[in-house]
């Protein structure tokens, strides 16, 4: 049977193996919307590991311990689905659609 510890690492552990490539997702996506919307006004290029170290720096900022129980075992998996993987995805299909249009 699962203690609470082992329950704690085990969501730890899934969360950072899901998370890196979400961060990086997340900074590609930003990097593409820098570049169609910021450069053209003259402001210079970032790059996608210059933003994915300022997203990591952020995050060791936010992070706060989350203890599983029955009532959000998934919610934290479901905002980082939608916050990390689907919402960068939205924002770019926008951000082309406008670029297309200009």
């Amino acid at each position: 049977m699962n203690t609470d510890k082992e329950l704690s690492l085990q969501a730890l552990v899934t969360g950072l193996a899901a998370m890196v490539p979400a961060i990086f997702w997340y900074a590609y996506a930003v990097t593409i919307l820098w570049g169609w919307f910021a450069v053209p006004l003259g402001v210079p290029m970032i790059g996608v590991a210059a933003l994915s170290f300022a997203m990591w720096v952020t995050l060791i900022g936010l992070v706060r311990p989350v203890y599983p129980n029955a009532d959000n075992t998934n919610r934290g998996l479901l905002k980082l689905v939608i916050g990390g993987y689907v919402m960068p995805a939205v924002a770019l299909l926008v951000g082309y659609a406008a670029h297309s249009l200009m």
